[in-house]
């Protein structure tokens, strides 16, 4: 077989901080526990492994219960918060349900807190549309998603008409802005 090289995906928004971790290390060993477990590898086994501190997935977890129990509560918010969605408003049914929430940076001027984190929230979907400032953040955020899935799955063919309506609407965006 041949040697894989790895390298972390661009940002997926999860609750790992994987910066500082080399990504080449993490691969070979989920590699090594997968083929230890009969090529199977599931997230039960990969904590279990993890666990001894000598292991190079070790310090990818959160080891103090309570403060992973924290994050926990907090990863299953921001499930909630993005698995509810509206399906009616008024008297008018939605044709698409449209997620109830998005995630939204502050404004320009508001960005970072007294630590110079940027500010993320949830924003109303629909109050986040009529502002134009949070319009223009929800439409790039979903067009850099399309984009990753586009780039994912470029080498299928048989999407090569979805791909051309992506390119098509990406030079829309681009010349109206």
């Amino acid at each position: 077989m041949h040697k894989m090289v790895f390298k972390w995906r661009r940002s997926m928004g999860g609750s790992v901080n994987v910066s500082g971790h080399d990504p080449q290390v993490v691969g070979e060993e989920l590699e090594r526990l997968r083929e230890l477990n009969g090529d199977k590898l599931t997230p039960p086994r990969v904590v279990e492994a993890a666990q001894p501190e000598e292991s190079p997935l070790h310090t990818l977890f959160e080891w103090y219960n309570s403060e992973a129990a924290r994050k926990y509560r907090l990863q299953q918010a921001r499930h909630v918060l993005r698995v509810t969605v509206i399906s009616k408003i008024g008297s008018r049914p939605m044709v698409t349900p449209l997620p109830q929430f998005v995630n939204v940076t502050e404004r320009p001027s508001q960005k970072e807190d007294k630590n110079g984190k940027v500010i993320r929230y949830y924003e109303s979907t629909p109050v986040a549309m009529k502002d134009p400032v949070l319009r223009e953040q929800v439409i790039r955020k979903a067009f850099n998603e399309l984009e990753s899935w586009q780039k994912r799955y470029d080498a299928y063919e048989e999407f090569g008409r979805v791909f051309a309506a992506i390119d098509d609407t990406k030079t829309e965006l681009m010349t109206a802005t």
